[in-house]
């Protein structure tokens, strides 16, 4: 199997991000959230040969728009984040294995992350066949964040599986350490 892609983002708009303080930009986050809108584009080639001489070739064309609003900062929803793409499918050939055939060519995916409360956000990213109008799979997010650390809970129910996951940041608020060691020039 073999792949290429190439993608290109175009920056849309960009807002300012609040200063770097505990109790402003890094509230509830390692780094200041920068309010933003780009459009995104993509293209992937994947090639896949098997060993009774089967071929998969696969061109991917997708295009999109995502981004954020809000600094993360306030109590209550200063935070939404969302995405929405649409991709179409080139192939010809097909795999002889059901877990790696491509059978949707024209997919719509999108999400959503909201803040609820505090350091809470709650989302969920889909992705949809518009050949079968049918749902590929959900994911659902819960997620609490702090500065230095996030929590954060993902629900498929589509492939019956879930994940807690454990962000762990750098504790540095902005400040340049002290060498290894202690050394002025850095040698031990």
């Amino acid at each position: 199997q073999g792949s290429v892609a190439l993608r290109r983002n175009f920056l849309l708009w960009q807002g300012e991000p609040l200063p770097p303080t505990a109790t402003e930009g890094l509230r509830y986050t390692p780094n200041p959230v920068v309010p933003y809108v780009e459009l995104i584009t993509g293209l992937r080639g994947v090639f896949s040969a098997y060993s009774n001489d089967d071929t998969q070739q696969v061109l991917t064309a997708s295009v999109g728009i995502r981004g954020q609003f809000g600094h993360f900062s306030r109590p209550f929803f200063d935070y939404t984040g969302f995405n929405l793409t649409f991709s179409q499918n080139a192939r010809t050939g097909e795999s002889p294995f059901r877990f790696d055939r491509v059978v949707d060519d024209r997919v719509i995916s999108g999400g959503l992350i909201q803040q609820i409360y505090g350091p809470f956000r709650l989302g969920f990213q889909t992705s949809i066949s518009l050949d079968t109008d049918r749902e590929i799979e959900t994911e659902y997010i819960l997620e609490y964040s702090r500065r230095t650390y996030a929590i954060t809970l993902r629900i498929n129910p589509q492939r019956e599986q879930g994940s807690l996951g454990l962000r762990i940041s750098d504790f540095n608020w902005n400040i340049d350490p002290e060498p290894f060691g202690g050394d002025e020039t850095g040698t031990v």
